[in-house]
C-alpha cells in the first residue's frame, strides 16, 4: 500500500505496490502517466469532502439577514482550559453584551451556516464535535 503524499516526489519502487491512495486528480494523473501505476490499482480518497448542500433551517436569532455573525463549533470540553482562552476570545469579541450568544444542536445545514458566517472561530487545539455555538457580533 502506497499513500501519495507528495505529487511531485520521485517514487524509488512504484511498480511493487498493490494500492496507491490518492488525494487529488492531479496526483493521480502524474501516478498513472508518469509512474505508470494502473488505475485498477488507484484509490481515490479526496482531500476535499464533498459538500452536502440542504435547506438553510435559519438563524436562532431575530434578523440574521441583516447582522454578521462568528459560527464557532465543538463540543465544550475542547474550549476548556486553565487560562480560558478561547472564552476570553468570546469577550473581547462580544464585549459581554447580552443577548449575543446562542447555542444550537448540531445541524444538517452546517454547509449553509458557514457560509453566510463572517468568520469561523476554531476550538483548535481539538476540533470539530457535536455542539455548535453561535455567536452574533454586529
Amino acid at each position: 500500500m502506497q499513500i501519495n503524499h507528495t505529487d511531485h516526489a520521485f517514487w524509488l519502487g512504484a511498480h511493487c505496490i498493490d494500492y496507491c491512495i490518492e488525494f487529488r486528480e492531479y496526483g493521480a494523473s502524474i501516478s498513472f502517466k508518469y509512474r505508470h501505476i494502473p488505475i485498477e490499482k488507484m484509490i481515490m480518497l479526496p482531500y476535499y469532502p464533498e459538500i452536502n448542500e440542504t435547506t438553510f433551517k435559519g438563524y436562532p436569532f431575530v434578523d440574521g439577514d441583516n447582522r454578521k455573525f462568528i459560527f464557532s463549533g465543538g463540543s465544550l470540553y475542547k474550549t476548556f482550559s486553565e487560562n480560558d482562552y478561547y472564552y476570553k476570545i468570546i469577550d473581547y469579541i462580544m464585549n459581554k453584551y447580552p443577548n449575543r450568544v446562542y447555542y444550537t444542536h448540531e445541524r444538517p445545514d452546517f454547509y449553509e451556516i458557514i457560509k453566510r458566517s463572517y468568520f469561523y472561530l476554531s476550538t483548535y487545539p481539538v476540533c470539530g464535535g457535536d455542539v455548535s455555538v453561535c455567536c452574533t457580533c454586529w
